[in-house]
């Protein structure tokens, strides 16, 4: 984990995270970077905040050649962004795609 600190920019008074980078390494010697979480203020291509997992999925590659965009491991390159979950019922996913997993899952009660 790595961290960079300052002051904030309005006070001066409190510290502030910069940016932020947390890795889980997988493996003995030597070990490989399986997903990283980052942090870094003040972006514009990309969330601040993301997640980054370094792999592979055979669908998404396709996806990925047939648009025109034939990079390797391509999944690996996308920053997904971390959000705060909202309390609110409002709050729900209007996607009509069921990831698998979720589709044969128990309901919450």
């Amino acid at each position: 984990m790595q961290c960079l600190l300052t002051l904030d920019r309005a006070e001066s008074k409190f510290l502030t995270v910069e940016a932020s980078f947390c890795g889980l390494l997988v493996g003995d010697d030597p070990c490989e970077l399986l997903l990283h979480y980052d942090f870094q203020r003040d972006k514009d291509r990309y969330s601040e905040a993301h997640i980054q997992v370094c792999a592979a999925h055979p669908t998404f590659e396709k996806l990925l050649a047939e648009l025109g965009r034939k990079e390797a491991n391509g999944l690996s390159k996308i920053h997904l962004p971390v959000f705060r979950p909202c309390r609110s019922t409002s709050c729900r996913a209007t996607s009509g795609c069921t990831p698998a997993s979720a589709a044969h899952s128990p309901s919450p009660s």
